[in-house]
């Protein structure tokens, strides 16, 4: 039976500090971690600390290998969760489409004789 992950001994507030330092150094530098690991006393090696890096890599959904710029350039203004970034890319296409459509919306509403925007209906917005 393997041995039982150095992160299972440590409480939730230890396991999101150690989650958020390691997001911060860019998923490098196991060997301060590990320090960091052992001044709060844990047991720790720094090949267990890089094997736990690689996997919150995985699982914050980075293919990219640590240090890399190809991992620099999909972290830059991210919130470090692909998932999320894909959703909001994606919120953001909608909005776009919507736009389009109240666009095209609007102008098959405008009356062919009339140039004047107040007898276009405001149909982006709710009336009140």
């Amino acid at each position: 039976m393997p041995k039982a992950s150095f992160v299972s001994s440590l409480n939730a507030q230890t396991v999101t500090e150690l989650n958020t330092r390691i997001r911060e150094s860019s998923y490098l530098d196991s060997l301060s971690i590990a320090e960091w690991l052992k001044d709060r006393g844990v047991d720790v090696s720094k090949s267990s600390v890089h094997r736990y890096i690689q996997k919150l890599r995985a699982r914050d959904g980075y293919d990219e290998p640590s240090g890399t710029f190809d991992l620099a350039i999909a972290m830059r203004g991210n919130t470090g969760r692909k998932e999320l970034d894909s959703l909001f890319r994606e919120l953001g296409r909608v909005e776009h489409e919507r736009q389009e459509l109240l666009d095209r919306i609007r102008d098959i509403m405008k009356p062919a004789h009339s140039d004047d925007p107040e007898t276009v209906p405001n149909i982006a917005q709710p009336e009140k």
